[in-house]
């Protein structure tokens, strides 16, 4: 793992342990707005600003490139990395990771 990943985990790991802070899952429903929010803002802004309207169509065709090449590659963390983590009961480590998701026995 590169460096800057293994120092982001044992800075995670002080926070939780050292000063018991509390790392959540975001709500899948923030996660489905947030781009749909973010999308209505940049047309409307886009609108007002050309450079702006430019920079955003650039984007676009830079992430219809990248996006489907790039989504096989890297699945979903929690799934790719099922076996790396340390052991404990299936319906607990998944809520651990994902509380509130249906099916999944949380707290």
């Amino acid at each position: 793992m590169p460096a800057d990943r293994c120092e982001q985990a044992e800075a995670v790991t002080e926070l939780q342990e050292k000063h018991k802070v509390q790392i959540l899952h975001t709500p899948d429903d923030i996660l489905v707005e947030f781009p749909r929010t973010q999308h209505t803002i940049a047309e409307n802004e886009a609108k007002q600003n050309p450079f702006f309207g430019k920079m955003r169509d650039w984007w676009r065709q830079h992430a219809s490139l990248v996006v489907p090449a790039k989504c096989p590659m890297f699945p979903p963390y929690d799934v790719a990395a099922a076996d790396d983590r340390p052991q404990k009961s299936n319906q607990e480590g998944a809520a651990a990771h994902h509380p509130g998701t249906p099916g999944m026995v949380s707290g």
